[in-house]
C-alpha cells in the first residue's frame, strides 16, 4: 500500500513507520520525505530503532524533531541538525547517546535551539 503525502503536511507523527516515512530495514533511517520536505515543521519519529538523522537535511521548515527511544549512539549524529535553519525543539531522550553523558549530571531532556 502506498500512501501519498499532501504537499503541505507540517506534522508527521508516526511510531513504527511504514507509510509516509520509511525507515529502511538495514540501515534505520529516515528516508522518502522529499514530498513533504518544505512544508513539514513537525516529525515526530518516536520507537522506530532509528540509528541516523541522515535523511534530514531537505527538511527546511523543521522546528521540531521528537527521535525518542531509537538507537542512536554518536554525539555526531547531532551534527547533522546543523542544516535545519529552524529547528528549535528536539528530544533525544532514551537513546544510547545518553551511555556517553557523565553520571555526575543528568542528561538534559530535551535540546532547544534557538
Amino acid at each position: 500500500m502506498l500512501l501519498h503525502s499532501p504537499p503541505t503536511l507540517s506534522v508527521l507523527a508516526y511510531s513504527l513507520l511504514y507509510l509516509c516515512v520509511c525507515v529502511h530495514a538495514v540501515d534505520h533511517q529516515i528516508e522518502k520525505l522529499d514530498d513533504v520536505a518544505t512544508t513539514l515543521e513537525e516529525l515526530w519519529v518516536s520507537y522506530n530503532q532509528i540509528t541516523t538523522l541522515d535523511g534530514l537535511s531537505g527538511l527546511t521548515n523543521l522546528t521540531t524533531l521528537y527521535i525518542s527511544y531509537n538507537l542512536i549512539k554518536s554525539w555526531a549524529e547531532l551534527d547533522k541538525l546543523a542544516t535545519l535553519p529552524h529547528l528549535k525543539d528536539v528530544l533525544f531522550v532514551g537513546n544510547p547517546i545518553y551511555d556517553e553523558t557523565p553520571s555526575r549530571c543528568p542528561p538534559p531532556l530535551s535540546l532547544s535551539l534557538s
